[in-house]
């Protein structure tokens, strides 16, 4: 029989700690996004189909957020791309939603370019009715970008595709 000498094995070395060195990370600069203003078309509601009297039409507010205006509108179904709203909030009343989209716009007519003020009733699951105030409508992208930008300004909201909700 083979005998194994008894030897002792070398403790292992400890690893050193990795060093790093501190470096310098320019802050990065958010870009400035300037809203172009533009005409947004009203739409008009689709025709109505013969037999299913009643139905609601499709409404998009108007384009005249400088003179205060703001329509209440339905369900918004045909605004194809542009089918995004920012909302900042659901009111218990109309005079609050529309104090809250003048707020608003006053503080951020720069981001929000030529957005239409939009409130939209609906009855919450406690069968009151609420006033949900949004601004728009935008393409996705821009609304994302246009709530990010109120967003670091402190201002609340969230996107919203306006067929929804």
């Amino acid at each position: 029989p083979v005998r194994m000498a008894n030897v002792p094995r070398p403790k292992p070395k400890p690893t050193p700690p990795a060093v790093t060195t501190p470096m310098m990370v320019a802050a990065a600069d958010i870009p400035k996004i300037t809203p172009k203003p533009r005409e947004v078309a009203a739409l008009t509601p689709p025709p109505a189909k013969p037999g299913k009297p009643g139905g609601k039409p499709t409404q998009v507010a108007r384009n005249d957020i400088g003179e205060g205006d703001i329509d209440v509108v339905g369900p918004v179904s045909s605004m194809g791309a542009k089918a995004w709203t920012i909302q900042i909030g659901a009111f218990a009343d109309m005079a609050q939603a529309r104090g809250q989209l003048a707020s608003y716009a006053e503080k951020s007519m720069d981001v929000l370019g030529q957005a239409a003020r939009i409130v939209i009733p609906f009855t919450g699951v406690d069968g009151h009715t609420l006033y949900r105030a949004r601004f728009g409508p935008f393409v996705e992208r821009e609304a994302r970008e246009v709530c990010s930008r109120l967003t670091q300004r402190g201002q609340t909201c969230f996107t919203v595709l306006a067929s929804t909700r």
